[in-house]
């Protein structure tokens, strides 16, 4: 008390009197080298002068709840200055920091001391690795700097400004460093963490980065390998690298890997490279707004690599502004900026820009955030980006973002499987470690693990932290053998209900509370309770009085392996929830439809009080078997969005899964699920979630509109949107018959993102059935298209009706061919292409229209001059190109230098069908092209409609489909003999010396066809083959060998 009293009474004294310089002694020495301090720690007699001249020059601060002293950072910095090279000082300074050592663990949770050890390590010059500390360790030492700001540090010291931005990037990564429990690393101890196991998957992604070592001679031929074959691939193609998706459901592990591969990749790097990394369950995260994603990103990648903190700040603060007022300035196009910035700092070096986007399912939920999401991915890839490496982890496949666009190649999926035994035996011995320490017994996590050939389901990640978990509530270490037993027993049956049999296990037998237990079981029949539920519904139902439900609430809300509290509200885990309900219906089947009726009841009588009641009311009504029709009357796309996922808590096989799954699910599903549901309902769930399946560039077969069945749809009652994509998809897939008159005005009402996919599919049909009456929109004006439409949409639905008036000599076509000079004339130089198929028809159709397609299409060969491996031409194209030269082929001399003697093959028409692959086809196809036009000036567009008539592009996709039906899929071997005879290799691409089998589906093998000019040949090939429909062929042949009449007529 007297020395609280003494101090006191000094602070005040300090006030009016002037400070006289720190005297030379040790407390005051002790006091300059303590961020804060109390009078104890100075060894100094409280009545001394000594006290009292250090007294005067410090502050009273509060740190962790204490009152402390401070010296006055003027003071330490002018008192520092004088003693900092002084033997006395330096002899009590490695005293502290002897100590330090001593205290590690004990300074390391203690927010009092830490921040003094730091700034004596900072005095020393000698301190842990700042890149890889703990924010704890971090806001440490920035206290540390801060007092520190006026003293010369050693170069090796961080500045002040470089340690807040170490611990900024420390608190994004700090949620991860939890979840796997990794610590050290930046101390001198080695790294550690919880997570075990994954090496398969650890490799793959290790390897589709690449950019950390290699952990093995195998993994590094194999990366050498697929970065060799991608690098070709990407380069050529002038795309990104396509987006990476780990799938994974709930307990399977997956947050726990990613967390371990983002950490890798933080903390592993031996070059600098940049990193992102969102979460979309942070609330912070906004995923609906594109821009705002790129302030976060551009903001990440600021904190790691300050070179380019100028940059990217100054286009945060200008799209911050536009998010607020859009008159603000702003970039024009923020992400060629943020592009530009990145890519100037890795192209040179090598680096990846690696972005993971993680918890996925999030997202999935809401149809404007995954639009967002894809619309942030798509906006970063829109321009050359070869260097990003994108990472999607959610629950499911993300089609949108894994399907190959214009700029950005076919991505891969990554399934995630329950671990192997090792893995698991490993996973469970750690835990159990950090749960009970040098109790926790070896042969436990082996009994947990089981054996290779157990199920597999037993070894899910979930299921063992369960296992692990009820054996740490057991109460004494022959419980847990007896315990451990038991889970060795029910594994080696182990079913997918293997967590619900632990699950189930623990709350019946280890949940203590009588009262909790009862509301956990049955009151868990809801997926929801709030107090009000508890009291009201549950109460009775669990035969509880109103008070001890209460109370059981409040005990079962610290559950928390049960459930997650939101609001006021406790959630049964989902993960756990789809696994044990089953089990929970099985254990006790009459009590579970009495409490499943009351809340069916206690929903229903709620349900217009809000859309959750509502929800609730329509959920436990499923859960009843109710008939399809009667849900369908009381849905809505608002209380769908609260639904979502509640499909994982039916049995899979139920009409009433197959109905919520259809209609929550915001991703595609697999193929095989959805040709599992009624035709109506699949076409429901591809409106909804498949937008992107309507435009008619597919590289592939989609299986999943192999898979529906347009025509059934077409007689049961459809939504706005689903009509739209029934007929988008049925034109696209060559149903064309489906394809009916009507008033697509009202028809497009409410098609949402599928308007512009049905205006051009509706306007392509038109163009090739040749008749203008048989639609009734508005000839090159799409003009109801107005919240979807894109230049790039209304270019190509305008080239259709331009082919459609050329051919038809209607009087529109002139106005047409004007707007689209004009329109390719005005087309950024700097934007992708309009596409070489659409620029194909205009040189084929256009008039006026026609120079500036040329030009265009030259502009294309020049910016993709490096598209090498991938480049061909077909003998028709050069024999069109080549025609005003006579017999001679100077043109193209170079690509027939292996078989000059081809060109003497041809004899009037009879032009053979062979596809040349080489290198330099670019290059000599823009010198053919230019000097025609300078040679033979307005007469070169007859010889160049005739090679832009050699292919049909345009056909290919309705065909391919309408082939693949034909043949139940199995392509025809005379049809792989017939294309793989067409093929001429070139001496000069070392690539193709030795041709690999043919490979690929009907789109494929059709694709190249017409790049040997042999098109239509092929495809009736698919006629009469196998026990497939082929009428949907024949019909697209007939219409195809009209068309090709008619374009005779203009070449």
């Amino acid at each position: 008390m007297l020395v609280k009293e003494a101090v006191a009474r000094l602070m005040e004294e300090s006030v009016v009197e002037e400070a006289k310089p720190l005297p030379r002694t040790e407390a005051a020495y002790r006091a300059a080298a303590c961020d804060t301090f109390v009078v104890k720690d100075l060894n100094a007699d409280p009545d001394s002068e000594e006290l009292r001249a250090i007294l005067k020059q410090t502050e009273m601060i509060m740190v962790g709840g204490q009152r402390r002293l401070r010296l006055t950072d003027e003071a330490r910095s002018r008192f520092l200055a004088e003693v900092r090279d002084m033997p006395e000082f330096r002899r009590v300074l490695d005293e502290l920091i002897t100590a330090d050592k001593r205290a590690f663990e004990a300074i390391t949770s203690d927010p009092v001391r830490l921040p003094s050890a730091w700034l004596r390590a900072f005095l020393d010059g000698v301190f842990g690795d700042f890149a890889t500390a703990p924010p704890s360790e971090l806001r440490a030492a920035v206290n540390a700097l801060e007092r520190l700001r006026h003293v010369p540090l050693g170069d090796a010291v961080p500045t002040l400004a470089e340690a807040s931005r170490q611990l900024n990037l420390a608190e994004l990564l700090e949620p991860l460093r939890i979840l796997i429990g990794a610590t050290d690393g930046w101390n001198g101890l080695p790294p550690k963490d919880r997570f075990s196991g994954r090496e398969a998957e650890q490799r793959t992604l290790r390897s589709f980065v690449d950019v950390l070592q290699a952990q093995s001679f195998s993994e590094g031929f194999q990366r050498f390998t697929a970065r060799v074959l991608d690098g070709v691939s990407n380069a050529f193609t002038e795309r990104s690298a396509g987006v990476l998706v780990l799938a994974a459901r709930g307990g399977l592990g997956k947050t726990a890997l990613i967390a371990k591969f983002v950490l890798d990749h933080a903390f592993a790097q031996s070059r600098p490279f940049p990193f992102a990394y969102l979460d979309f369950d942070r609330g912070a995260i906004q995923p609906r707004d594109p821009h705002r994603l790129l302030i976060e990103v551009a903001g990440q990648v600021a904190l790691q690599h300050p070179a380019l903190e100028p940059r990217l700040s100054d286009l945060r603060r200008r799209l911050r502004a536009a998010v607020v007022d859009p008159r603000a300035e702003t970039t024009q196009n923020p992400f060629d900026e943020f592009r530009a910035v990145v890519r100037g700092f890795i192209a040179d070096k090598g680096l990846p820009f690696l972005l993971v986007l993680d918890t996925m399912e999030v997202v999935q939920y809401d149809p404007a955030a995954l639009a967002g999401v894809v619309a942030f991915v798509d906006e970063l890839t829109a321009g050359y980006f070869p260097e990003l490496r994108v990472v999607a982890a959610g629950r499911a496949d993300i089609p949108e973002l894994r399907s190959a666009t214009d700029t950005r190649s076919e991505g891969k999926l990554l399934p995630l499987p329950p671990l192997p035994v090792k893995d698991a035996w490993t996973m469970a011995d750690r835990l159990g470690r950090d749960l009970l320490g040098v109790d926790w017994q070896e042969t436990w996590a082996k009994r947990i693990a089981g054996d290779e050939w157990n199920p597999q389901d037993r070894r899910e990640p979930l299921s063992i932290r369960v296992a692990v978990e009820l054996l740490c509530t057991a109460e004494d270490t022959a419980a847990r053998d007896k315990l451990a037993r038991e889970i060795e027993q029910v594994g080696e049956n182990a079913r997918d209900d293997f967590v619900a049999v632990l699950y189930e296990r623990r709350v019946l037998r280890h949940v203590r509370d009588l009262d909790v237990q009862a509301l956990a079981w049955p009151g868990l029949v809801l997926r929801r309770v709030t107090p009000d539920i508890v009291h009201d519904l549950l109460a009775q139902q669990c035969g509880l009085t109103p008070e001890r439900a209460a109370a059981a609430f409040d005990g079962l809300a610290r559950e928390a392996w049960i459930v997650e509290r939101k609001g006021d509200a406790l959630h049964h885990h989902p993960d756990l929830r789809a696994r044990t309900l089953p089990l929970m219906r099985r254990h006790d089947p009459a009590l579970f439809e009495r409490v499943n009726r009351a809340a069916i009841e206690y929903f229903g009588m709620r349900q217009e009080r809000s859309l959750q009641d509502r929800a609730e009311w329509l959920y436990h009504r499923m859960l009843a078997g109710e008939e399809l029709e009667s849900l369908q009357r009381d849905w809505s796309d608002e209380v769908g969005l609260l639904l979502a996922g509640a499909g994982e808590d039916l049995p899979p096989d139920s009409p009433a899964a197959a109905f919520v799954t259809a209609l929550t699910a915001q991703t595609l599903l697999p193929a095989a699920r959805v040709s599992a549901f009624p035709p109506s309902l699949a076409m429901e769930h591809v409106a909804r979630t498949a937008s992107q399946l309507g435009h008619f560039h597919d590289l592939r077969l989609q299986d999943v509109i192999l898979a529906m069945q347009p025509e059934a749809a077409f007689h049961s009652p459809l939504s706005p949107m689903a009509r739209a994509a029934t007929v988008t998809l049925s034109a696209k897939s060559g149903r064309w018959h489906s394809v009916r008159p009507f008033d697509e005005r009202s028809a497009t009402e409410g098609a949402g993102p599928w308007e512009m996919y049905l205006d051009f599919a509706l306007r392509y049909c038109r163009a090739r059935m040749l008749d203008p009456w048989i639609m009734s929109l508005p000839l090159g004006h799409p003009e109801f298209v107005t919240k979807s439409s894109t230049p790039r949409h209304e270019f190509r639905s305008m080239v259709q009706d331009l082919a459609l008036t050329r051919l038809l000599k209607l009087p529109e076509f002139h106005e047409l061919d004007g707007k689209l000079a004009r329109m390719i004339m005005n087309w950024p130089s700097q934007s992708f292409s309009l596409g070489q198929t659409m620029i194909r028809l205009v040189l084929t159709f256009g008039e006026e229209s026609f120079e500036p397609a040329l030009d265009h299409f030259l502009r294309h060969i020049e910016l993709h001059a490096f598209e090498k491996n991938r480049a061909t031409i077909s003998f028709a194209e050069m024999v069109a190109l080549s025609e005003p030269y006579g017999n001679e082929a100077p043109l193209f001399s170079r690509v027939l230098e292996t078989s000059p003697s081809i060109w003497r093959m041809t004899s009037g028409n009879d032009v053979p069908a062979l596809r040349f692959r080489n290198p330099e086809v670019r290059s000599i196809l823009h010198n053919a092209l230019t000097r025609l036009r300078i040679d033979l000036g307005r007469y070169a567009k007859r010889p160049i409609r005739r090679f832009a008539v050699a292919r049909d592009e345009d056909w290919l996709v309705p065909v391919a489909y309408a082939a693949a039906r034909a043949v139940n899929g199995k392509i025809p071997p005379m049809v792989l003999d017939h294309v793989a005879d067409q093929d001429v290799a070139s001496r000069s691409s070392r690539f193709l010396r030795r041709q690999a089998p043919l490979k690929g589906d009907t789109l494929q093998i059709l694709r190249r066809a017409d790049e040997a000019g042999n098109f239509s040949e092929t495809a009736k090939l698919f006629l009469g083959y196998g026990s497939g429909d082929d009428q949907d062929l024949r019909m697209l042949l007939r219409f195809h060998a009209e068309w090709r009449s008619r374009i005779a007529g203009l070449t």
